[in-house]
């Protein structure tokens, strides 16, 4: 779906959207996986809904990818207007307001979207929140004002390929078995370190962290390469380690 310039279901494209889609809850987030028909490209949304909404109201705020970029929408569940952009303030945390920035509208007056720049700067700093307090301004002026809860932000942007760029390197620990050709096994741990190059590009490194009955030691070459030396494995087990982890 596309948020669009402007996009065209504003506060149904979630009642239409995702729940048409299977959704998976992440911490305090929703996150619909999406693939455009066409090329394959993420289409994919996550959203969280307000702490401190009545119960007929459901405010929203949501991320998704479109066309490769990461979109910003919030809904407040409030006609707002669409002759105009449509004014917006926010806090994260206890840090100062953001000034009033002037957000797109949707065709049906009812949402928010922010334009890109606005997107990254905004999504940088709720990577590094637990809270927002967002604020709308509709076309009479009135403001609605509305908490959300971030946590797991990190977890659920993680799934959008579209904010890649945005996201810090991730180190993710594992366990698994070593094994050759030889009948032997070891359990091993591994840690696997995700860093984002570019938008949808990113190079993974695996380190062993440990194996049963093996000291493992790191040193690093003049690049910054890490390498692994190990001691308490039979020459062929060394070697075949080695050369896995230090590829």
């Amino acid at each position: 779906m596309k948020a669009i310039r402007p996009f065209l279901l504003a506060v149904t494209f979630l009642t239409v959207f995702t729940y048409a889609l299977a959704q998976t809850k992440i911490d305090d987030f929703f996150y619909t996986e999406n693939l455009d028909p066409i090329n394959d490209s993420d289409r994919s949304t996550v959203w969280t809904n307000a702490v401190d909404a009545s119960s007929y109201k459901n405010p929203q705020l949501v991320w998704r990818c479109f066309d490769q970029r990461l979109e910003v929408i919030y809904s407040p569940d409030e006609y707002l207007g669409k002759d105009q952009d449509i004014s917006v303030q926010y806090r994260f945390d206890g840090n100062n307001a953001s000034s009033l920035q002037s957000w797109g509208f949707s065709t049906t007056g009812t949402a928010a979207f922010a334009k890109e720049l606005q997107a990254r700067i905004f999504t940088l700093a709720a990577l590094k929140s637990q809270k927002v307090v967002m604020r709308v301004l509709d076309y009479s002026s009135e403001a609605y004002t509305y908490s959300f809860s971030l946590t797991g932000i990190k977890t659920v942007l993680a799934q959008l390929a579209c904010a890649d760029s945005l996201l810090p390197s991730s180190s993710i620990e594992g366990s698994f078995f070593v094994e050759f050709s030889s009948p032997l096994a070891i359990p091993a741990v591994y840690r696997k370190i995700k860093t984002v190059l570019a938008p949808g590009t990113y190079t993974e490194e695996l380190n062993l962290v440990r194996a049963e009955g093996i000291e493992i030691s790191f040193s690093e070459t003049k690049n910054g390469r890490s390498v692994i030396s190990l001691r308490g494995a039979n020459d062929e087990l060394r070697s075949n380690i080695e050369r896995l982890f230090n590829r």
